[in-house]
């Protein structure tokens, strides 16, 4: 099946191709679709009082997805480099 130029069994062929053990696969699905639990997750998202939603590495800014994949401070300098 094609829509919009995209064939259906090619869409998640990456998944299948990489090697990638389930769990793996479901990180992946669940950091695209932005429901890893960190606390701006936990307090939006599933109502939780959570007191301080700083990042738990850095304390520098609310702890999102994006801020822990792309500028923590605190995992520049080991996570990201690994």
């Amino acid at each position: 099946m094609e829509t919009r130029g995209l064939l259906t069994r090619l869409t998640f062929k990456y998944l299948r191709s990489a090697g990638l053990t389930s769990e793996t696969e479901g990180f992946i699905a669940a950091c695209q679709d932005n429901v890893i639990n960190t606390l701006v997750y936990r307090r939006n998202v599933m109502g939780v009082q959570v007191p301080d939603v700083s990042c738990r590495a850095c304390r520098r800014a609310p702890e999102t997805l994006m801020h822990l994949l792309s500028v923590c401070p605190a995992k520049a300098v080991s996570v990201y480099i690994h």
